[in-house]
């Protein structure tokens, strides 16, 4: 786990400092490999997690090139799910959870993108997609080109079943970080099209 921090401006961040539980001594053993791992990883969820606040930081609310739908009601969801996926993986591990909330934020973020472009209102979309991400990703990604790794994360993710958070086996915690980087990935794509902001990553 590594905090993202509050930033203005091009500041120089001092990353090692910021993961959770690396000790001075941990972070001097590190390889020149590893060092470049975790920057790479950490430039990544910095640009996906500053995706997701231009779009909460954004003063109408109204995305642009979209109809202007008034509140979302995919938004608020799909966000308690980033935190709430975040949350499982730490502490008392709940890799199912992280899971089933990382799939839940790609889906609502995605549905969030059809009810602000296509004219459907919310029964209309939840009665047309279900919870199948990739029918809801498809008619998003019609009209809007999505990059490399969007593409690999909603494969990633949709092939987890609904009731994954019920399954008494446990998904490994390595999978499960895949699966919340996935939905990461997604939801910060579908940020940048909700928020009309260029992509950070």
């Amino acid at each position: 786990m590594i905090r993202i921090p509050l930033v203005y401006g091009s500041p120089k961040i001092e990353i090692l400092p910021l993961v959770n539980g690396l000790t001075p001594a941990m972070a001097r053993s590190l390889s020149r490999g590893e060092l470049d791992e975790i920057q790479r990883y950490f430039a990544e969820g910095y640009g996906l997690t500053y995706e997701f606040e231009d779009l909460r930081s954004q003063q109408d609310g109204q995305p642009r090139n979209c109809v202007p739908r008034g509140d979302n009601p995919f938004l608020p969801s799909a966000l308690r799910d980033k935190a709430t996926a975040s949350d499982c993986l730490e502490g008392a591990v709940d890799t199912n959870g992280a899971v089933f909330h990382s799939q839940q934020l790609a889906e609502k973020m995605l549905k969030a993108v059809i009810f602000s472009s296509v004219g459907l209102n919310e029964q209309d979309i939840r009665k047309k997609y279900s919870h199948r991400v990739s029918d809801v990703y498809k008619d998003v990604a019609s009209s809007n080109t999505p990059p490399a790794e969007v593409v690999s994360a909603v494969q990633e993710i949709a092939k987890y079943k609904m009731d994954i958070r019920y399954e008494p086996e446990h998904i490994a915690k390595s999978e499960a970080v895949g699966a919340f980087w996935s939905g990461l990935r997604v939801g910060g794509w579908c940020a940048t099209l909700l928020s009309g902001h260029d992509r950070r990553v």
